[in-house]
């Protein structure tokens, strides 16, 4: 699929040494089904990720689990968000001359939607600015691939793996959350283990 890139799957660059020591091998069998194949940058490490795609058949995905992020409490807007949901659902239930129970109920529902869409917002967002992060860290990689001693180009992929490690650990610490991951210690956390985890699981679920 790229037989004229010029790629490599590890390097060092003092002194700068890459070679190609890292594969995805299939059968000729397979080919037809294999839509894409790139080689991606990976922060904390001096190896780049090998990735395939491969065509599957689809099912329909069930509703998936739902577990509250207590991180969410140290933001102002989300707190003014669920401040406004808590009293509009509270004045609702007034009108309607509901009892306690029946209020209280209501209330759970309205809260736990206002956070999953606050969830998706955010979650959103931070998937644009990874993928920007991941078109620079590709960018420059590529232009070091021309000039590897280029010393601005070796300091900007520094920067662009650390901003992107950032990131992961936002959405690692999500993944630790909504599976109950526990005794998990400081520095030990693999950020791109749990997100797969998490991807992994989500294709699977069927109704």
């Amino acid at each position: 699929m790229h037989a004229d890139s010029k790629e490599f799957t590890w390097a060092r660059s003092n002194p700068f040494i890459a070679r190609r020591l890292d594969y995805i091998l299939c059968k000729n069998e397979m080919q037809p089904f294999v839509k894409n194949s790139e080689i991606i940058d990976i922060p904390t490490t001096d190896h780049k990720e090998v990735w395939i795609d491969i065509k599957e058949v689809t099912f329909k995905k069930g509703p998936g689990r739902w577990q509250f992020n207590a991180s969410l409490v140290r933001e102002l807007e989300f707190l003014y968000r669920m401040n406004s949901c808590i009293k509009d659902s509270l004045d609702g239930s007034t009108q309607e001359n509901l009892n306690s129970r029946t209020k209280w109920e209501l209330l759970k529902l309205a809260a736990k939607k206002e956070c999953i869409e606050y969830g998706k917002i955010k979650n959103k967002k931070k998937n644009e600015i990874l993928y920007r992060l991941q078109d620079e860290l590709d960018t420059v990689t590529s232009q070091l691939s021309v000039d590897p001693y280029n010393q601005d180009l070796q300091e900007n992929l520094l920067k662009l793996k650390e901003k992107i490690e950032v990131e992961n650990l936002y959405k690692t610490q999500g993944a630790i959350v909504r599976y109950g991951i526990k005794w998990i210690e400081e520095g030990k956390k693999n950020s791109k283990f749990f997100i797969g985890l998490e991807k992994s699981r989500a294709e699977a679920k069927i109704p």
